[in-house]
């Protein structure tokens, strides 16, 4: 009855079946031992107690103790009946000797635990008891290496379990030598099954039972050599027959279930034991793509490129979530071999993406299959039929007539095609850059190019590097632009390293057919810039309510930008604000009154551009405009501190002192010795902290000092913004109020 009831509750696998079994087999047994002890209670013997309470009292402690860390504390409570189920009886049948009790209840269900005369038995019988307690805790942990699989998980462990009440039978109402050949047939199948089911998924307790043992027959070798057993010896069949049941107990497992246990170990970075599950569900038809589609799903860039890496994903089934791929590669700067695969698939799904990618890989400045096929998608989206040429072609250089670079014009670019974008126009030349005004389809946008001089190789370097890290960065400063109505949207970045270099070997046939590139939103209204200009909007009385409204998007604007509260993007700092990067969506009109009523009534939008310059917080740059940068800007460029957000926070600061006066807030002297401190950096000397300091001791003499021409209720906000200390400068989030209460 013992055995059965035990083995009912392993075969079941439940927790509430598997306490039953133990708690009703515990009431049959226990009164059972204390007749036992009643017996023969003087019999005992002090160093065989000794060693026996030490070997079962720490081996009672040791399982229950590892099923706790790992199972909760139902399956601690399960184990520890477990315990008392096995060990107790065992314990006491080695304190106490009971051959004529014994002799006399030969009928008892409990004698099916002793052999009396087959001492042979004895080590396969301690380690069978151990069985037991690891068969409770695997049941009752449904440990993920019981697939389900018919054959391995229901066939093979039926005949093991068969076979385990053969040789019950033959054991005690048949012939003994028959062992001979029945144990080891169990226990290759047992083996096999277990094998078979990944080695990788078997709990590690399944050595921890033959380390047991062993230490076992170390106390027992002790025990013997000093002092003849007399005591019974547990027989194994009854407990190998329960070992069976708990290792090969046929449960079918739901594979959607080792599923969601092969995503939780990628989301935890767990991989040796995902691949194991990913293996796994291969047996049931799962593929890993489609594994690979819900690792897309929850958007984990380290589980995705893994995937990516270990395994052969058909891309052709991800759909719009192969976008999310693409963002991973870009953010981690990251590109994997399967890239090109990847691209192809984008090229007849996305377009948009497929544009991405391409930049991204030829960004990178592999001259590989990955590539060439990024040159030959290019070509085939932006209808330039040569997609036939090889990458050897491709990287010839076009015959095409063009300037060198320090007699260059924009015009130049006027008629001709970039990147699938007809460009109609040139709407502006700034200091570091071209704009034009590219075309496509009826869409109208904006193209940044960076001005290149080769008699001024720094900048041109410092520019390139500027693109460069955009390209890196285009995935999430896009994201940040699709999710905030103040920015300008960024559609694109088109960076080659290959044809960078080969622009500044003199080969400018490239910069005219290929140059660097970012493709935005176009802004009509012209900028913030264009209306200071303008004496009779700045002395408008209307043109203080029009500034605050203006004011209040840029901040709205910075705030997302330092804290962005997207999943996965980090804080990033603009580093470039100022009036010529304060855009308006149409012309704002001509008079402060006009200006004011049109942002009223949404008849114009603002927005704040040119993220170019963005930086991740804390990160390095060398970005600044000396007319609205704090000191401090300047002096993290030169020393490779990282980047703030209070830095953005002085220069929107400056950039409404200058909004409401026309004048530029920082001090000439400041702006000269800023940029000597950079030129002396530049040059290698070692000047530049002294020019430094030289501008902190002015600005903190001249601060707060210039604000007559200010309205009154501006000046709190421009004394807090460019406060010389940047810990003493206010949050983007604390300026949106004080605006609020102008």
């Amino acid at each position: 009855m013992f055995t059965l009831i035990a083995f009912s509750g392993l075969i079941s696998g439940s927790l509430k079946a598997l306490g039953s079994a133990l708690l009703i087999s515990i009431g049959i047994s226990v009164p059972m031992l204390i007749l036992g002890k009643l017996g023969v209670f003087a019999d005992f013997n002090n160093e065989q107690v000794v060693f026996s309470l030490l070997f079962f009292f720490g081996s009672s402690l040791v399982l229950p103790i590892l099923t706790r860390k790992r199972g909760g504390l139902k399956t601690l409570i399960a184990t520890l009946l477990g315990s008392v189920l096995v060990l107790l009886p065992l314990l006491t049948y080695s304190l106490i000797s009971l051959p004529t009790s014994f002799s006399q209840t030969s009928d008892l269900p409990i004698l099916a635990f002793l052999s009396g005369h087959n001492t042979y038995l004895n080590e396969i019988g301690l380690l069978s008891s151990f069985g037991v307690l690891l068969g409770a805790t695997l049941v009752s942990l449904r440990p993920g290496f019981r697939t389900g699989r018919p054959e391995m998980d229901v066939a093979l462990p039926s005949v093991a379990v068969s076979l385990a009440g053969i040789v019950s039978f033959v054991e005690f109402w048949g012939e003994p030598s028959a062992l001979v050949y029945l144990l080891p047939v169990i226990g290759f199948l047992s083996f096999v099954s277990v094998v078979k089911r990944e080695l990788g998924l078997v709990p590690a307790s399944l050595a921890l039972v033959i380390s047991l043992y062993m230490a076992y027959q170390t106390l027992n070798s002790i025990n013997i050599h000093n002092l003849t057993l007399t005591s019974p010896s547990p027989s194994p069949l009854p407990l190998a027959y329960l070992y069976l049941v708990g290792v090969n107990s046929p449960i079918f497992f739901d594979p959607y279930a080792l599923e969601r246990k092969a995503l939780k170990n990628l989301n935890q970075g767990n991989y040796s034991v995902a691949r194991n599950y990913l293996n796994i569900l291969k047996s049931y038809g799962i593929s890993e793509t489609e594994v690979f589609l819900d690792v897309l799903s929850t958007k984990n860039c380290n589980a995705i490129l893994w995937m990516q890496d270990n395994f052969r994903i058909d891309y052709s089934k991800c759909g719009k979530l192969l976008r999310y791929s693409v963002d991973c590669m870009i953010s981690k700067n990251v590109l994997p071999a399967s890239a090109d695969k990847i691209l192809e698939v984008l090229a007849s799904t996305d377009q948009e993406y497929a544009e991405k990618l391409a930049g991204f890989i030829l960004s990178k400045g592999t001259r590989d299959i990955r590539a060439q096929k990024a040159k030959q998608i290019m070509a085939k989206l932006y209808g330039n039929h040569q997609p036939q040429q090889t990458f050897q072609q491709l990287q010839q250089p076009q015959q095409l007539k063009a300037p060198p670079l320090d007699q260059w014009k924009p015009e130049l670019w006027l008629g001709r095609e970039i990147y699938g974008y007809r460009v109609t126009r040139v709407l502006g030349s700034g200091g570091t850059s071209y704009v034009l005004e590219g075309v496509r389809g009826n869409e109208r946008y904006a193209i940044k190019v960076p001005k290149l001089s080769g008699a001024q190789k720094e900048a041109t370097r410092a520019s390139f590097t500027t693109f460069v890290d955009l390209s890196n960065e285009s995935s999430k400063l896009q994201e940040l632009s699709e999710n905030n109505d103040a920015i300008v949207r960024i559609f694109g970045t088109f960076i080659d390293v290959n044809t960078i270099k080969s622009i500044e070997r003199g080969e400018t046939s490239y910069y005219l057919t290929s140059p660097p590139a970012i493709v935005m939103e176009i802004m009509e209204g012209g900028t913030l810039n264009d209306l200071i200009k303008k004496t009779e909007v700045i002395m408008s009385k209307y043109w203080p309510e029009a500034v605050k409204l203006i004011f209040l998007r840029m901040a709205y604007a910075l705030d997302f930008i330092h804290n962005p509260k997207l999943q996965g993007t980090t804080g990033y700092v603009h580093l470039d604000v100022k009036p010529q990067n304060v855009f308006f969506k149409t012309p704002p009109g001509n008079l402060g009154e006009e200006i004011l009523e049109n942002l009223k009534y949404g008849r114009t939008v603002v927005k704040l551009g040119d993220l170019g310059s963005a930086k991740r917080i804390g990160e390095r740059f060398f970005e600044y405009t000396p007319d609205y940068c704090p000191i401090d800007q300047v002096e993290a460029a030169i020393t490779r501190k990282g980047a703030q957000p209070s830095m953005d926070v002085y220069a929107f600061g400056a950039t409404l002192y200058k909004a409401l006066t026309g004048v530029t807030y920082n001090p000439p002297e400041v702006i000269k010795l800023m940029d000597e401190a950079v030129n002396k950096m530049l040059s290698g000397s070692i000047g530049y902290q002294d020019a430094i300091n030289r501008a902190k001791n002015i600005y903190t003499s001249y601060y707060g000092k210039n604000l007559g021409d200010v309205p009154e209720k501006f000046r709190p906000i421009i004394l807090a913004t460019t406060h010389p200390n940047p810990f003493q400068r206010p949050k983007m989030s604390e300026v949106i109020e004080m605006l609020k209460r102008v």
